[in-house]
This record gives structure tokens, sequence and C-alpha cells, in this order.
């Protein structure tokens, strides 16, 4: 019986990161300007990680090389354009969207639950 009260906690956990992660991305699009940009990924640091930055103008200002909080590999590839969301009081910190890695997490997360109220019955 806890064993399945552990899988439905953390199943909802997981769901609300999701929804957390999907509702940034919204927020993102519906507030702040959006730009194209140009990719530059590449493996940085001792452990290799592979990460991503971009090369944008914003307001006649070009942004060279900034890197972005995010990289997903999937659809993020070198040299390749990318949309990006930019605060106007913070044009140097552009924003992407996480929309898959956010519906993963609420799929994986329901899933989880289901597990759980499985194991209870």
């Amino acid at each position: 019986m806890k064993q399945d009260k552990i899988f439905i906690g953390a199943g909802i956990i997981v769901v609300l990161i999701g929804l957390v992660l999907v509702g940034l991305s919204i927020f993102n699009m519906a507030t702040y300007d959006k730009a194209e940009g140009v990719l530059d990924v590449r493996k940085t640091g001792r452990n290799n990680r592979t990460k991503a930055y971009v090369t944008y103008e914003y307001k006649d200002v070009l942004y060279e090389d900034v890197g972005l909080s995010s990289y997903n590999a999937f659809t993020m590839k070198d040299g390749k354009n990318c949309t990006i969301y930019i605060n106007p009081e913070k044009p140097e910190w552009p924003k992407v969207t996480n929309y898959g890695f956010g519906i993963f997490l609420v799929l994986f997360g329901i899933a989880t639950v289901t597990v759980g109220r499985r194991v209870s019955t």
C-alpha cells in the first residue's frame, strides 16, 4: 500500500513540473518578442556537455554566441535557424520553448500515477 502512494505522489509531482514547463513556454510566447537566430551547437566543459549558443539581432543590436538555458538535440541543429523569445528589458537573455520536455514529463507522470493505482488494486 505504501508503494502505490509513492508512485502516485511522484507521478503528481512530475505532472506538475511538466505543466510548469509548458506554462512557461506559453508565457514566453505570449509576452516576449519573437526573433530568429542562428544556432551554434558545441561541446563544452570538462564533461563535454552539449550546449547551444545563438546569434541574433534585436532592435538593431547584434548579440553573438549567447548561451541558451536549454538544449534539445532533436530540434536544435548546428547552423540552423531557431525561434527565440526576448524580454525587451533583458534582450541578452533569450528564451526558447520547452514544449516537448514538458509534455514528456506530463505523460510520464500520468503513466506513473496509473502504475501506482494498478499496484494498489
